[in-house]
């Protein structure tokens, strides 16, 4: 059985380096937050005594909330992180379809945004893999991408599933088109590894990086391209080739 052998190759998602390397950021970036708090909270108690401070106060405060909501999402990164660690494959084989609509009604769901649509076009129904959990991390952290580098009104996700036969081997092939600023071929391959900036200079943390990770260990394969070829500003494609499963 194609499960079972890869079940018996499968290793862990998570290298060693990247371990270390996710310690070492979650460390450093939770003592930024924790020192932006008190100096916030410093700065209030000096306003109290200014005059006309209330705005400043205001202002910082807003700082201290943004901070704890900071601190409270990395916390829940690492949680995600510790349990990657803990996933093995089980040998049953996963609806693709399934999942990715699971996915889809979670992100609509947690962000409460009506501007995001997400749409099925040319799925293949008989898509199948392994392990439920993987692939929801993976579909997440691509979704959640497509979303947070989108500066339109309406963010327009297309999510399309297919069969394709590459150096020999059977893939399930899901491409996810979003509408956002896209991705300049000079970093194409650059937004896979760790700490990668986008062009505006934001961090792009361990998302795609792990990702890249689990997908590879996996046996599969990723990669972005332009959504319409030759013309980055009109959002990304990024698909995913994931070893073909039968019954």
């Amino acid at each position: 059985m194609i499960v079972q052998k890869l079940k018996k190759e499968f290793k862990n998602p998570i290298s060693d380096s990247l371990r270390e390397l996710y310690g070492d950021i979650y460390v450093h970036d939770m003592k930024t937050i924790f020192t932006k708090i008190f100096m916030s909270a410093e700065l209030c108690s000096y306003y109290i005594e200014a005059p006309d401070g209330d705005s400043e106060i205001l202002h910082l405060l807003e700082v201290i909330t943004e901070q704890i909501k900071r601190g409270r999402q990395l916390f829940k990164t690492k949680q995600k992180f510790e349990k990657i660690k803990t996933i093995k494959l089980d040998g049953k084989i996963i609806d693709i379809n399934r999942v990715l609509n699971d996915v889809k009604n979670f992100i609509r769901k947690a962000y409460k945004l009506d501007k995001v649509s997400i749409k099925f076009e040319n799925v293949v129904e008989h898509a199948k893999f392994h392990s439920e959990e993987l692939l929801k991390i993976i579909f997440e952290n691509i979704l959640i991408n497509a979303i947070k580098y989108n500066n339109k009104n309406r963010i327009r996700i297309i999510i399309k599933i297919s069969e394709e036969k590459y150096e020999d081997v059977e893939y399930s092939k899901i491409e996810i088109m979003d509408n956002g600023i896209g991705v300049p071929d000079s970093k194409k391959e650059a937004i896979f590894t760790r700490n990668s900036k986008d062009k505006g200079g934001k961090g792009m943390g361990l998302g795609l990086s792990l990702v890249k990770e689990i997908v590879e260990n996996l046996k599969g394969k990723i990669w972005v391209q332009d959504k319409i070829i030759g013309n980055y500003s009109s959002g990304s494609n990024f698909i995913l080739l994931l070893p073909k499963l039968n019954e």
